[in-house]
Protein backbone atom coordinates (compact mmCIF):
# COMPACT_ATOMS: atom_id res chain seq x y z
CA UNK A 1 0.00 0.00 0.00
CA UNK A 2 1.68 3.31 -0.83
CA UNK A 3 0.87 6.18 1.54
CA UNK A 4 -0.76 8.58 -1.07
CA UNK A 5 -3.95 5.85 -1.71
CA UNK A 6 -4.14 5.88 2.42
CA UNK A 7 -3.86 9.72 2.02
CA UNK A 8 -6.42 10.23 -0.38
CA UNK A 9 -8.73 7.30 1.03
CA UNK A 10 -8.92 8.80 4.62
CA UNK A 11 -9.25 12.63 2.93
CA UNK A 12 -11.91 11.27 0.83
CA UNK A 13 -14.12 9.40 3.75
CA UNK A 14 -13.43 12.32 6.02
CA UNK A 15 -15.15 15.02 3.73
CA UNK A 16 -17.92 12.93 4.88
CA UNK A 17 -17.84 11.44 8.06
CA UNK A 18 -19.06 12.85 11.51
CA UNK A 19 -17.72 14.57 14.25
CA UNK A 20 -17.54 11.71 15.88
CA UNK A 21 -15.89 9.53 13.30
CA UNK A 22 -13.06 12.45 12.99
CA UNK A 23 -12.56 12.04 16.92
CA UNK A 24 -12.37 7.84 16.08
CA UNK A 25 -10.13 8.45 13.50
CA UNK A 26 -7.53 10.75 15.63
CA UNK A 27 -7.64 8.41 18.62
CA UNK A 28 -6.95 5.57 16.52
CA UNK A 29 -4.56 6.60 14.12
CA UNK A 30 -0.96 6.37 13.54
CA UNK A 31 0.81 9.87 13.32
CA UNK A 32 4.21 9.10 12.07
CA UNK A 33 2.41 7.21 9.15
CA UNK A 34 -0.07 10.22 7.88
CA UNK A 35 1.68 13.46 8.36
CA UNK A 36 -0.77 14.76 4.77
CA UNK A 37 -4.03 13.62 6.69
CA UNK A 38 -2.87 14.76 9.96
CA UNK A 39 -2.18 18.75 8.47
CA UNK A 40 -5.37 18.49 6.01
CA UNK A 41 -7.50 17.96 9.76
CA UNK A 42 -6.11 20.44 11.18
CA UNK A 43 -6.80 23.37 8.74
CA UNK A 44 -9.82 22.13 7.38
CA UNK A 45 -13.13 23.68 8.77
CA UNK A 46 -14.92 20.75 9.68
CA UNK A 47 -11.99 20.09 12.21
CA UNK A 48 -14.28 20.78 15.90
CA UNK A 49 -12.43 22.44 19.09
CA UNK A 50 -12.58 18.46 20.39
CA UNK A 51 -11.22 17.05 17.68
CA UNK A 52 -8.16 19.78 17.20
CA UNK A 53 -7.25 19.17 21.04
CA UNK A 54 -6.97 15.42 20.76
CA UNK A 55 -4.92 16.19 17.98
CA UNK A 56 -2.89 18.14 19.62
CA UNK A 57 -1.99 16.19 22.43
CA UNK A 58 -1.51 13.20 20.35
CA UNK A 59 1.09 15.19 18.20
CA UNK A 60 3.04 15.45 22.29
CA UNK A 61 3.41 19.08 22.23
CA UNK A 62 5.60 19.24 25.23
CA UNK A 63 8.40 17.94 22.93
CA UNK A 64 8.36 21.14 20.62
CA UNK A 65 8.74 23.13 23.20
CA UNK A 66 12.18 22.85 23.24
CA UNK A 67 12.45 24.47 19.78
CA UNK A 68 11.57 28.38 18.78
CA UNK A 69 11.20 27.93 15.22
CA UNK A 70 10.85 25.61 12.96
CA UNK A 71 14.85 25.97 11.78
CA UNK A 72 15.32 25.05 15.14
CA UNK A 73 13.76 21.44 14.92
CA UNK A 74 14.83 18.40 13.50
CA UNK A 75 14.07 17.77 10.07
CA UNK A 76 12.00 14.59 11.14
CA UNK A 77 9.79 16.54 13.73
CA UNK A 78 9.82 19.70 11.09
CA UNK A 79 5.64 18.86 9.54
CA UNK A 80 4.23 17.69 13.13
CA UNK A 81 5.78 21.16 14.72
CA UNK A 82 4.12 22.92 12.08
CA UNK A 83 0.97 21.09 13.08
CA UNK A 84 1.32 21.67 16.29
CA UNK A 85 1.58 25.60 16.51
CA UNK A 86 -1.27 25.65 13.71
CA UNK A 87 -3.47 24.04 15.98
CA UNK A 88 -2.49 26.50 18.80
CA UNK A 89 -2.82 29.36 17.04
CA UNK A 90 -6.40 28.59 15.46
CA UNK A 91 -7.29 27.12 18.69
CA UNK A 92 -6.59 29.91 20.57
CA UNK A 93 -8.18 32.44 18.02
CA UNK A 94 -11.19 30.34 18.12
CA UNK A 95 -11.15 28.99 14.82
CA UNK A 96 -12.55 25.81 15.08
CA UNK A 97 -15.83 25.17 15.18
CA UNK A 98 -17.80 24.65 18.47
CA UNK A 99 -18.80 20.67 18.34
CA UNK A 100 -20.95 18.05 20.43
CA UNK A 101 -18.09 15.93 21.57
CA UNK A 102 -16.18 16.27 24.79
CA UNK A 103 -12.82 15.62 24.86
CA UNK A 104 -10.42 16.24 28.20
CA UNK A 105 -6.77 16.31 27.77
CA UNK A 106 -6.60 15.31 31.17
CA UNK A 107 -8.36 11.78 30.54
CA UNK A 108 -8.46 10.39 27.12
CA UNK A 109 -11.06 8.06 25.75
CA UNK A 110 -9.08 6.04 24.07
CA UNK A 111 -6.78 3.20 25.33
CA UNK A 112 -3.35 4.15 25.38
CA UNK A 113 -0.59 1.34 25.61
CA UNK A 114 -3.42 -0.84 27.03
CA UNK A 115 -6.91 -1.70 25.36
CA UNK A 116 -8.35 -2.21 28.71
CA UNK A 117 -7.57 1.21 30.18
CA UNK A 118 -8.62 4.11 28.60
CA UNK A 119 -8.25 7.21 30.53
CA UNK A 120 -4.71 8.08 29.87
CA UNK A 121 -3.68 11.97 31.12
CA UNK A 122 -1.88 13.62 28.03
CA UNK A 123 -0.85 16.62 30.67
CA UNK A 124 0.68 14.70 33.19
CA UNK A 125 4.07 15.24 31.49
CA UNK A 126 3.47 18.74 30.40
CA UNK A 127 3.45 21.17 33.11
CA UNK A 128 1.68 24.42 32.70
CA UNK A 129 5.33 26.09 32.76
CA UNK A 130 5.78 24.65 29.26
CA UNK A 131 5.48 26.80 25.99
CA UNK A 132 1.84 25.05 25.45
CA UNK A 133 -1.01 27.48 26.21
CA UNK A 134 -3.38 27.07 29.44
CA UNK A 135 -6.23 26.72 27.20
CA UNK A 136 -4.99 23.34 25.99
CA UNK A 137 -5.19 21.91 29.19
CA UNK A 138 -9.04 22.98 29.59
CA UNK A 139 -11.77 19.96 28.67
CA UNK A 140 -14.17 20.64 25.58
CA UNK A 141 -17.31 19.84 27.10
CA UNK A 142 -19.62 17.40 25.24
CA UNK A 143 -20.80 14.20 24.76
CA UNK A 144 -18.77 11.11 25.76
CA UNK A 145 -17.77 9.06 22.84
CA UNK A 146 -17.20 5.41 23.10
CA UNK A 147 -13.93 4.69 21.53
CA UNK A 148 -12.60 1.48 22.65
CA UNK A 149 -16.10 0.25 21.88
CA UNK A 150 -16.37 1.74 18.32
CA UNK A 151 -12.84 1.71 16.96
CA UNK A 152 -12.32 -2.37 17.45
CA UNK A 153 -12.20 -3.22 13.95
CA UNK A 154 -10.50 -0.18 12.45
CA UNK A 155 -6.94 -0.33 10.91
CA UNK A 156 -4.88 2.60 11.14
CA UNK A 157 -7.99 5.60 11.69
CA UNK A 158 -9.91 4.09 9.26
CA UNK A 159 -13.45 2.12 9.56
CA UNK A 160 -13.19 -1.48 8.08
CA UNK A 161 -14.80 -0.27 4.28
CA UNK A 162 -12.35 2.35 3.96
CA UNK A 163 -9.42 -0.22 5.38
CA UNK A 164 -10.19 -3.13 3.19
CA UNK A 165 -9.26 -0.52 0.07
CA UNK A 166 -5.91 1.17 1.61
CA UNK A 167 -4.84 -2.32 2.70
CA UNK A 168 -6.86 -5.27 0.50
CA UNK A 169 -3.97 -7.70 1.42
CA UNK A 170 -6.03 -8.27 5.35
Amino acid sequence: MEEDTYTIEAIQWLTQASEQEWLLFVCSSNYDFNPDVTKWMATNEKCTRSVALALYWRLEPQYYCQFSVVEDTPEWAREIYTVVKTIEQLYLSRQYAEGEIEFDPKNDPAPIGDPALPGYDWTEEANTNTCIPEVMFNTVPGRQVDVVGLTDDWVEGLPPHIAQIVFPEG
